[in-house]
């Protein structure tokens, strides 16, 4: 467990935050829209809907901005190494896109959640009248 956080590091822990709280949002308006169908909350599910794209949005900053704090790392690892040892610039590359890499897939993950509750709210919505 201790090298998955040292892996992913601060940005990387913010960007598993923010997609626990979309998976929590998702959960909630999925419930809200296939099975428990309320007028009601109806109204305001748009608007939850829209917070996933948000908050995926704020994932994908948190993406692209922990590569520039990875080669800062990556480059004073291959500096202190002094002779350049392949291994050790394998490692600085890994400290790059790994991260990257698992911020992608669960941007993309929310991505498609994203698109499949909005079209079955605007059915829901055209449905309703």
């Amino acid at each position: 467990m201790r090298e998955i956080l040292y892996l992913l590091g601060f940005f990387g822990m913010l960007t598993v935050v923010f997609g626990i709280f979309n998976l929590a949002v998702s959960i909630w308006c999925a419930f809200g829209l296939f099975v428990k169908i309320r007028p009601d909350r109806f109204k305001g599910m748009d608007r939850m809907i829209d917070i996933i794209l948000l908050v995926n949005f704020f994932i994908l900053f948190f993406t692209f901005i922990k590569p520039i704090f990875g080669m800062f790392m990556a480059y004073s690892a291959v500096a202190s190494s002094g002779t350049g040892d392949p291994r050790v610039v394998l490692a600085g590359i890994s400290e790059i896109f790994i991260p990257a890499a698992f911020s992608l897939l669960f941007c993309s993950f929310f991505f498609i959640v994203w698109f499949i509750l909005r079209a079955r709210h605007r059915q829901l919505s055209e449905r309703m009248g």
